[in-house]
């Protein structure tokens, strides 16, 4: 996978550019897997990000089902987005939890 962190006015949020899984790995859980670990790692104290989007193509429903699974839900759609083929995107984002407290020092 490939995601940014950005911090922007105090808040961190990420974009996750890309998540891929090869044909013979596929509809096994390793992008799910490969999900949820970037969700982790963008909730995790060091990075305290606040959500992450996507965007994804309008006819990729496996991979429109999954995020949906995540907990991402669609807030945009960008015409013309993809050149080759081309489609449109469905932007998606989805809301992080914040980091658990760190534990206190005796």
């Amino acid at each position: 996978s490939c995601t940014w962190w950005v911090n922007a006015g105090g808040e961190t949020e990420g974009h996750l550019l890309r998540i891929a899984v090869g044909p013979a790995a596929q509809r096994q859980g390793v992008g799910r897997d490969l999900l949820a670990a970037v969700l982790a790692r963008g909730s995790a104290e060091d990075v305290g990000a606040t959500r992450v989007l996507l965007e994804v193509a309008h006819n990729n429903t496996r991979a429109i089902d999954l995020y949906e699974q995540a907990g991402f839900r669609t807030i945009g759609r960008r015409a013309g987005y993809y050149k080759a083929p081309p489609a449109d995107a469905v932007v998606m984002a989805c809301r992080l939890a914040p980091p658990p407290p760190a534990p206190e020092s005796p």
